[in-house]
């Protein structure tokens, strides 16, 4: 694929649309952490994509320590390290050890957060394209693999929906 040579009007757009996906992205987990604030249990959520999270954005802020001009990346990856931290801390507060709901094994989503799964696969899509504009390999190639675990959780869950409800 061609990509013409120089963007950087592109790239800040994309830059842009990308930190508010994101931000959605990272607040989209709040009714979820509501509910186990207001039930004090974690049901049967998962706390995986969240440390996940937490785990990406240290990686992109020590990423963002090796580049120049790249404050959108820093902005976005801080604030997402301060509410993964947050959720984490909310999950181990009311973690019930026993709960271990596996939505392959029990054929239910109902704890799948599909809404999470969709504005992340279309973030991987925003920095994709802000990676392709500033021409960094770094950040273009995760969001490959982002965006294709992304429509993967999507196909599950359009398989499983109103399956194994009990």
């Amino acid at each position: 694929m061609a990509v013409p040579i120089d963007h950087p009007r592109a790239a800040f757009i994309f830059g842009i649309l990308g930190n508010v996906i994101s931000f959605f992205a990272f607040l989209s987990p709040l009714k979820t952490f509501k509910r186990i604030w207001k039930r004090k249990s974690t049901e049967g959520f998962q706390s995986l994509p969240y440390v996940v999270a937490l785990f990406s954005c240290i990686v992109w802020l020590y990423y963002a320590t090796l580049k120049t001009n790249v404050f959108l990346l820093v902005t976005i990856n801080s604030f997402g390290c301060a509410i993964e931290i947050i959720y984490i801390l909310i999950y181990m507060i009311y973690a019930d050890k026993r709960a271990r709901v596996k939505v392959i094994r029990t054929k239910s989503v109902e704890f799948m957060p599909i809404l999470l799964s969709s504005i992340l696969t279309v973030s991987a899509i925003m920095w994709f394209c802000y990676g392709i504009f500033l021409k960094d390999i770094w950040i273009t190639i995760p969001n490959v693999v982002g965006f294709t675990l992304g429509l993967i959780q999507m196909v599950v869950y359009l398989i499983y929906r109103g399956r194994g409800e009990r």
